[in-house]
Formats: C-alpha cells, sequence, structure tokens
C-alpha cells in the first residue's frame, strides 16, 4: 500500500529537506521473470514502465492516471538469481494552504536489483499555493549491471494541482538507461492542473 498525506501546509525550507520515494515501489522476487506491478518488464531483462513505458523487448506499458496518478511504479524484468530494479513509490499529499517547496520530493526507480530497470514512481500533488526553487522527480531506473542487453525503467508520472503556481524549480519524469542495445525506455507524464479558489457567494432575497 501507499501512504496518502494531508497538511494544513507543508514547507521544505532549504536544498536538504525532502521526502524520498525512491525504490519505494513494486519489488522483484528472486526467482520472478516478471517484474512485480501492472508495468512490470514482462521478460528477463526488460525495463518496467508506468508513464512511459520500458526498454528492451517485453519492456512494461504505461498505467495509471496521468492527472491523478495512485500507484507506485513497478519493477524491472529480472530471472533466477538476478532480480529486476524496484520501481519507485509514491507520495500522494493533499495539502489546504501553500506548499513551498525549495527541497526535493523525489519517487525515483531502485538501483538495488541487477536486471531491468525499475520506472519512476508517481507523485501527486494538491494544494492552494505552489512555489519554491527546489525539485520534483519520479525518474525510471537504468538497467542493472547483470546481463549483456537490459532494459532501463520507463520515467513516472507527476501531477500537481494548485490555485496559484509560483514555482521557479524542476520537474523531471526522465527514462533509466538500456545497454547492450537494448531498446529505449521513455519519459513518464507531467500534468499542471488548475484549481479554482474557494469564493463567497451573496443570496439576495
Amino acid at each position: 500500500g501507499s501512504v496518502y498525506l494531508e497538511f494544513g501546509r507543508l514547507t521544505l525550507p532549504t536544498p536538504t529537506c525532502g521526502i524520498n520515494a525512491d525504490g519505494k515501489g513494486y519489488r522483484g522476487a528472486p526467482t520472478g521473470v516478471k517484474g512485480y506491478g501492472p508495468g512490470g518488464g514482462a521478460s528477463a531483462n526488460a525495463g518496467a514502465g508506468y508513464g512511459g513505458v520500458g526498454g528492451n523487448a517485453g519492456g512494461g506499458v504505461t498505467y495509471g492516471s496521468s492527472n491523478a496518478p495512485a500507484d507506485p511504479g513497478s519493477c524491472g524484468g529480472g530471472q533466477a538469481g538476478d532480480v529486476g530494479r524496484a520501481g519507485g513509490g509514491l507520495v500522494w499529499l493533499s495539502v489546504g494552504g501553500n506548499v513551498t517547496l525549495n527541497g526535493t520530493i523525489t519517487a525515483n526507480g531502485g538501483t538495488d536489483g541487477t536486471t531491468g530497470g525499475g520506472s519512476g514512481g508517481g507523485i501527486y500533488i494538491r494544494c492552494k499555493r505552489f512555489t519554491g526553487t527546489g525539485s520534483i522527480s519520479a525518474n525510471g531506473s537504468n538497467a542493472g549491471p547483470n546481463a549483456t542487453v537490459v532494459g532501463g525503467g520507463g520515467g513516472g508520472r507527476i501531477a500537481i494541482w494548485r490555485v496559484y503556481d509560483a514555482f521557479l524549480g524542476t520537474t523531471n519524469v526522465l527514462p533509466g538507461t538500456s545497454k547492450g542495445g537494448a531498446s529505449a525506455p521513455t519519459d513518464g507524464t507531467i500534468f499542471l492542473g488548475q484549481l479554482r479558489d474557494a469564493g463567497t457567494l451573496f443570496i439576495v432575497h
């Protein structure tokens, strides 16, 4: 399962502050071939998909919602004794007031496996004002080291709904790197949604 968090306001004031869900999505089984998760690598040494498809033959497909990502990332394909890399987790935040992000929020694919790359995870934020100079990323992980031809993980999904936007930082859903001539994974998705501010209704009889 994934954690859903509600705040009145959220401030990550410096670059050393952050929320880290790297490699906290679907993980691989030591004896499995197909990676776990809806976009798990479908064959040995295939990268996982989520917002983007995974690399190599049998690379994982896309799944979930681009504008409300509520799923974690999937695991890359493995083979007996060689586990695919885990997908990124899910960061799901509902903030009644302002989000000030000068630090980092990450849900990148993991680096602990040895074959197919894990997909980026999901980051889903709803708030009144989104501001700061920090960074947000749900990148796929690179192909693991235990095979000659291995696919990287596809990028994850990021959706930010806000009334006011003054964010000057960076947002990335980059794919990982394949190796040995395996086909490349693809970028994930970034969605910016516009919420309406609560107003006042006057009824005159």
